[in-house]
């Protein structure tokens, strides 16, 4: 159960969006060089240095090709292409002063100078439109798969270079939970899995800081810090990513059933989700009537975030506020998280009392119900704020989070430890009567 840097303990890893899936379903056969060096060539072109050490029985090698900011969060996506840009201007530079140079060189021969400025001249032309026109794809990453007679692996040329010689293979994250980070430049960590029979490659990534920050709150884990844990230190982390990172981290209606059909195949205890749109009519859709199935007919708990759109009557949003089967959680916000957070406890008036938090209240914005068709909407509240853990490539270790996404994980990590305990002493907790 310890996570050594205090984050989450993930146990399993999976893109539910499909923002991460690569085809290789193109099989290639390597070319073999001097000294026993392998190379293939990706769909990128670039003939692709294959590391001595690995094993591939049939020689057949699966490639496919994917652009990093399919990838990327939309937060660190500006801040790669800035850092980009200065490489692109430094090179563009350096052109600039090589060929002044080669004019002046040729000063002395009255023939050559003429030659060599009307060659000047044609290259700072080429360059002025290249620099004008400068639109920056981003990284494009070769990727190969292949099986090395156990199990599917993979590697990714994240450099650009072409040479994997001293690359260390991966393999589907559930099986040794590797990760790596695709540079020192966005410092962006991944993981892998491989499906149809090496036909698909997907790469997950974080497609914002939401999700690491949310997963602190309920389980970040420092033996030696406790004031830093999450509400149950060390539970098991299944990562389901259903924010899409080609639509800046919005959930798609795929990715919300693939994640519940993946929960349901894991057999996880709890499901926290702290993501929520507006919705006309409550307890209706797809996902509604899937959400039932999981908690009804799978046993699973299933808690979410009531919005952030109050203080409005009839403000919760979908799916945390308006679906029966889900606990729907308000942010709470008691006096010493008011002097902590923006030294809010003087501020003005704020809602009335929460049951269980003295002289607590929910946050102005939280959304409240009830429903159109009157149900209360809210089921509890939790508090609704949070200094938790976020991504590597923030390039911070924690930060402040408000909104019903961080009150949903707190009762989410609350359910974990009285459902931990029952397991513990063979008590039956069923979800009926963990919501009474």
């Amino acid at each position: 159960m310890t996570c050594p840097d205090g984050r989450p303990k993930v146990i399993e890893c999976i893109d539910c969006t499909g923002s991460g899936d690569v085809d290789t379903s193109s099989v290639v056969k390597h070319a073999d060089g001097v000294d026993g060096a392998r190379t293939v060539t990706g769909l990128s072109g670039r003939a692709i240095l294959l590391n001595p050490a690995w094993t591939n029985p049939t020689g057949e090698w699966r490639v496919g090709l994917k652009q990093a900011l399919d990838l990327f969060p939309r937060g660190l996506e500006g801040r790669v292409k800035a850092e980009r840009k200065k490489a692109w201007d430094a090179n563009v530079h350096a052109a600039r002063v090589a060929i002044k140079k080669t004019e002046a060189a040729a000063a002395g021969d009255a023939k050559k100078a003429a030659a060599a400025k009307k060659e000047a001249e044609a290259c700072l032309v080429v360059m002025d439109g290249a620099d004008e026109g400068y639109d920056d794809p981003g990284p494009v990453f070769d990727c190969l798969v292949w099986h090395d007679g156990a199990e599917w692996c993979v590697a990714l040329d994240t450099e650009e270079t072409g040479d994997l010689s001293g690359c260390e293979a991966m393999v589907s994250y559930h099986l040794r939970r590797q990760f790596r980070r695709f540079s020192s430049l966005d410092n962006l960590n991944y993981s892998v899995s491989v499906h149809e029979d090496g036909a698909v490659l997907s790469i997950c990534a974080d497609a914002g800081a939401h999700g690491t920050h949310v997963a602190g709150i309920v389980a970040a884990f420092h033996p030696d810090q406790p004031e830093l844990n999450g509400v149950a230190p060390g539970a098991q982390i299944v990562s389901l990513k259903i924010g899409d990172s080609r639509l800046g981290s919005m959930e798609t209606g795929v990715g919300l059933e693939r994640a519940l059909i993946e929960a349901v195949r894991l057999k996880v205890d709890l499901i926290n989700m702290s993501y929520g749109e507006a919705s006309a009519l409550p307890n209706k859709g797809r996902f509604a009537r899937l959400a039932e199935e999981v908690v009804y007919k799978h046993g699973i708990v299933f808690v979410s975030s009531a919005g952030n759109n109050g203080p409005a009557l009839t403000t919760v949003g979908a799916p945390g506020g308006t679906s029966t089967a889900l606990i729907s959680v308000a942010a709470a916000v008691t006096p010493p998280m008011m002097e902590a957070q923006y030294s809010a406890l003087a501020s003005g008036p704020v809602p009335g009392p929460v049951r269980g938090l003295p002289g607590g209240a929910t946050y102005t914005w939280s959304s409240v119900g009830p429903t159109s068709d009157g149900d209360r909407g809210v089921t509890i509240a939790a508090p609704g704020g949070a200094i938790s853990p976020v991504p590597t490539w923030t390039l911070n270790s924690k930060q402040l989070m408000n909104g019903t996404s961080m009150s949903s994980p707190n009762a989410c990590g609350a359910l974990a430890l009285v459902v931990g305990a029952a397991k513990q002493k063979g008590v039956k907790c069923s979800v009926h009567l963990l919501r009474r």
